[in-house]
């Protein structure tokens, strides 16, 4: 009678743990300080509210589904990621991804309702492909013809991005856009693209600002 406790307990300890989602080995810890840096601009946006979704959940509709040669269907199938969470992951860049998204096969939108509101999951398989796709893109010669930097600013010249200047500047990001505001900083934005580009001389012009460094950087 005591073995059949034990095994009993044993039994449930396990089932419970298949309820989890797989964490260590999700994007959501791999790209973790990448979410909380993009979720951070949102905050500085107005977009962030307090009671937002969890990054990740389990899909108990999953437990005992195979595919259709009979193998249990891998973890990141039954991995569920917020739509919010996947926008914190690729930042700026997801209204490109959102696209992908859309490509075939299309991605399973799966609404939870949470605090009497419809949540959007995305299986993170879906998310995986995504990326799987941007990083072939990434060495393609093809993509790199297309950069819109390219076609207006000469390749030997140096170009930053935000990011590259908040770093070199060790400058957040609301400051550096009120640089911009005022005029401190010069930069370029091309047709068809929201990303921002600083030049080499935008970067000297705005160090040799003398209004500029009588102002706090941070």
């Amino acid at each position: 009678m005591e073995h059949c406790v034990i095994l009993t307990i044993f039994v449930k300890v396990n089932v419970e743990a298949l309820m989890e989602p797989n964490r260590q080995d999700s994007i959501v810890s791999k790209y973790a300080s990448l979410i909380k840096e993009n979720r951070e601009k949102r905050k500085l946006r107005g977009e962030w509210r307090e009671d937002e979704p969890a990054e990740l959940i389990f899909d108990p509709s999953c437990v005992g589904d195979t595919d259709l040669k009979g193998t249990p269907l891998p973890w990141e199938y039954s991995n569920l990621i917020s739509a919010l969470c996947v926008q914190d992951i690729f930042g700026d860049d997801w209204s490109c991804v959102s696209r992908l998204l859309d490509v075939h096969p299309a991605p399973d939108y799966i609404y939870r309702s949470e605090g009497g509101k419809e949540v959007l999951y995305f299986r993170e398989q879906d998310i995986l492909r995504v990326l799987n796709t941007l990083a072939t893109l990434a060495k393609s010669n093809i993509i790199n013809t297309l950069r819109p930097v390219y076609q207006y600013i000469k390749a030997d010249e140096p170009v930053y991005s935000s990011t590259d200047l908040m770093n070199l500047l060790d400058m957040k990001e609301e400051r550096l856009r009120k640089f911009r505001d005022k005029g401190y900083i010069g930069y370029t934005k091309y047709p068809g693209s929201d990303k921002i580009w600083y030049q080499k001389k935008d970067l000297e012009a705005f160090l040799n600002n003398p209004e500029a460094r009588h102002e706090p950087w941070k």
